[in-house]
């Protein structure tokens, strides 16, 4: 999982900094020490080094410069040059665009079919747009299963209003848990 962030870094360009230039080889070795529970070197008191970061979802939640302190502290002589911060973002991007959809399907019980409804019906694919829907489930309800609100004939799935209620509750949790998911909207074309 973290050398196909690593390796993303690659291909996500901002168009402000030079690109980096590495291999799977690099990425391999960065992903290893990411995930590496002591550190390498005696350059940082263990005090100052955080946790391995062992699958993407532990990179979406990082930052940058305590990723960076992670491999650095974990580096040994044979090692790559450490990543710059920039391409370090670009792992963490990878790795939040990733974890999105994995949190969705968290948020609904792994309900694929849910989050396919939110995505086309309700235009609510990710934790922000669905927390919108607190106050009124019952017309998210009659969204996502595209009946009115007297008729819920068409329900095959057996959401309920309750069902709702808890998914905008839930959204609102992993908002207050991981900050950064208030940075992704569902593109709406």
């Amino acid at each position: 999982e973290l050398v196909e962030c690593i390796m993303d870094g690659l291909t996500t360009g901002d168009g402000k900094s030079k690109p980096e230039t590495y291999g799977e080889e690099e990425a391999k070795i960065w992903a290893v020490q990411l995930q590496q529970l002591e550190p390498n070197s005696t350059n940082h008191p263990p005090l100052l080094i955080s946790t391995p970061i062992r699958n993407w979802r532990e990179l979406a939640n990082s930052h940058p410069h305590d990723v960076s302190k992670i491999i650095s502290s974990r580096k040994s002589v044979s090692d790559p040059s450490l990543p710059s911060i920039e391409t370090i973002e670009k792992w963490i991007d990878s790795a939040q665009q990733r974890s999105v959809e994995e949190i969705m399907l968290e948020i609904l019980d792994s309900d694929q079919d849910a989050l396919d409804a939110l995505l086309e019906k309700a235009k609510s694919g990710c934790p922000k747009d669905l927390s919108y829907w607190r106050a009124v489930p019952k017309s998210l309800l009659d969204t996502i299963i595209g009946t009115s609100q007297f008729d819920h004939s068409t329900n095959n799935h057996g959401w309920t209003e309750r069902d709702v209620q808890r998914w905008t509750q839930r959204a609102e949790k992993a908002l207050q848990t991981c900050p950064w998911l208030d940075l992704y909207t569902t593109p709406v074309a």
